[in-house]
């Protein structure tokens, strides 16, 4: 396996689950997190080589743009899978 992929593929992993430990609730939501991450952050590994934009590279990869894919995409992730709030739950304006 190449550096790159091994050093990619932690990445991926590390930011699905610091996402799931920081804005998940349920653990159903950890997988989702880690795909979303691993789509994001190969969507911006491929955008930021394929514009040019290839700032804080760690050796073939960019950083700042794959970084910034996966964020987008956990951001995604979380929007559309987080609970919604019960309206009839303690503390609610009802």
């Amino acid at each position: 396996m190449s550096p790159a992929l091994i050093l990619s593929l932690t990445l991926v992993i590390f930011y699905g689950s610091l996402a799931h430990a920081l804005f998940g609730r349920r653990l159903w939501q950890w997988p989702l997190f880690v795909a979303a991450s691993l789509a994001g952050f190969f969507g911006g590994f491929l955008a930021g080589v394929a514009w040019g934009f290839e700032w804080l590279r760690v050796g073939e990869v960019p950083l700042l743009t794959a970084t910034l894919g996966a964020a987008a995409c956990i951001a995604l992730t979380w929007f559309f899978s987080a609970p919604a709030a019960d309206p009839a739950a303690p503390g609610s304006n009802r």
